[in-house]
C-alpha cells in the first residue's frame, strides 16, 4: 500500500489519469447506448462498413451536418482493433479527454500548491454535470478539455516565462475546432483572450487576437468545402445553418436566466462554493501582485463569466453545453481548502461536516 500510494506522489498526473480512466470506462458499462447518442453508433459503425467520410453518415445513409468528422474517426480507431462497435470502445475517447481535464485541473492548482489541484480534481469528480456527461458521451467533453489546456498554456508560459507555449494554445484551438466545430474553438478563445485582458498585455492580447481570427476563418472555410464536397451547396447550407447562426436564432425559447438557475444546479455544490469563492475574495483580486493564488482566482472568475455569458447569446441551452465552466470551478471551490488567511474557514467546516453526513443522507 505504501508502495502505491509513494507511486501516486512521484507521479500525480499519471495517477489521476489513470485512475480517473478506469473510473470513467467503469461507468461505461451497461446494456446500450441510450438517448441521442445513438446516432453515435450509426456513425462509426458505417466508418466501419464504408470507410472514412468528410462527415457523420447517419442510418439514413446521408450526411450529418451538426458535427464534425473527428469524434467519429476516434470511435473508429477505437474499435478497430476488435472489429465491431461496442459500448467501451464508444466511450474511450470521452473518457481519455475527461480523464486529461482532470490532468489539466490538477496542474493549474499545482502551478500553486499541489493540494489546490488536488481538490480541484475531486471537486470535478463531485460535479454532477460533469460525470453525465462523461457517462452520456456528451461531445461538449471534448471544449471542456481544449479550455482547460489552452488556460493552462497560456498561464504557465506567463508564470514560467515561456512564450513559445502561445504555438501550442493555437494548436489547441485548431483541435477545438476540429472536434466540436466553431464552438469548439471560440469558448478557449475567449477563455485565453479574457485572460491577456484582465492581464493588461495589450499586445499579446491583440495578436492572439488576430491569429484567433484567422483560424476561425480558416476553419470554417474548410468546413465549408468539406460540406459542399460531401453534399453539396445544399448541405453546405445546412452545416453552416446548424453549427453557426442556427445555434444562435433557432426556435427555442431565449431563457436568458437558463444559465443562472436551472442550468447552474446540475453543476452541483461545486458551482456554490465557486460563487462563494468569487464573492467573498473579491478584495482580495484587486490588491494582489499579478501571478499570485488570488489573482488566478480573477482569472478562473472571468472563465467562469464568459462562458456563461456567451452561451446565454444562443436560444437553444442545455446544462452541458457550458461543461467548460467545470475546470474553473473546481478550482475555485476548491481554494476554500488552501486558503492561507482563513477567510473560508467555517464553509470548509461545514463542508467537511456535509462530506461526513453522506452516508447518512444517502441512506435515507
Amino acid at each position: 500500500m505504501e508502495d502505491y500510494k509513494k507511486l501516486i506522489l512521484q507521479r500525480p498526473c499519471q495517477s489521476i489519469f489513470l485512475i480517473a480512466l478506469a473510473l470513467f470506462m467503469a461507468l461505461q458499462y451497461k446494456p446500450a447506448v441510450l438517448n441521442y447518442t445513438t446516432r453515435f453508433v450509426d456513425f462509426a459503425d458505417y466508418m466501419l462498413q464504408h470507410g472514412m467520410t468528410l462527415f457523420p453518415i447517419a442510418d439514413d445513409l446521408q450526411p450529418y451536418p451538426d458535427y464534425t468528422i473527428a469524434n467519429t474517426v476516434l470511435v473508429y480507431l477505437a474499435s478497430l482493433p476488435f472489429g465491431q462497435l461496442s459500448v467501451l470502445s464508444m466511450g474511450l475517447p470521452f473518457c481519455i479527454a475527461a480523464s486529461l481535464m482532470l490532468v489539466f485541473i490538477y496542474k493549474l492548482g499545482a502551478l500553486h500548491e499541489r493540494k489546490w489541484g488536488l481538490c480541484g480534481v475531486l471537486f470535478a469528480l463531485f460535479t454532477w454535470a460533469f460525470v453525465d456527461s462523461v457517462n452520456s458521451l456528451a461531445l461538449d467533453i471534448y471544449p471542456a478539455l481544449i479550455t482547460a489546456g489552452c488556460f493552462y498554456l497560456a498561464y504557465s508560459a506567463d508564470l514560467k516565462q515561456q512564450r513559445g507555449r502561445l504555438a501550442l494554445v493555437f494548436l489547441g484551438l485548431i483541435l477545438g475546432f476540429a472536434l466540436r466545430g466553431p464552438i469548439g474553438m471560440i469558448g478557449p478563445a475567449l477563455v485565453v483572450g479574457s485572460y491577456y485582458l484582465l492581464s493588461r498585455q495589450w499586445r499579446t492580447l491583440v495578436g492572439f487576437s488576430l491569429v484567433s481570427g484567422l483560424l476561425f476563418a480558416a476553419g470554417v472555410a474548410l468546413l465549408a468545402w468539406a460540406a459542399h464536397v460531401q453534399g453539396g451547396d445544399a448541405f453546405m447550407q445546412q452545416v453552416l445553418e446548424m453549427q453557426g447562426l442556427g445555434r444562435i436564432a433557432s426556435d427555442h425559447s431565449p431563457r436568458y436566466y437558463f444559465y443562472f438557475s436551472a442550468g447552474l444546479i446540475t453543476y452541483s455544490f461545486t458551482a456554490f462554493y465557486a460563487l462563494c469563492v468569487m464573492a467573498r475574495s473579491g478584495r482580495q483580486w484587486l490588491g494582489a501582485p499579478s501571478l499570485s493564488a488570488p489573482r488566478l482566482l480573477l482569472h478562473l472568475g472571468a472563465w467562469f463569466v464568459v462562458l456563461i455569458v456567451f452561451f446565454t447569446i444562443p436560444n437553444s441551452k442545455k446544462a452541458r453545453y457550458v461543461l467548460s465552466i467545470t475546470p474553473a470551478i473546481s478550482l475555485l471551490a476548491a481554494y476554500i481548502f488552501i486558503d492561507p488567511n482563513g477567510l473560508f474557514s467555517a464553509t470548509r467546516r461545514r463542508l467537511l461536516r456535509l462530506c461526513l453526513n453522506l452516508p447518512a443522507i444517502g441512506a435515507i
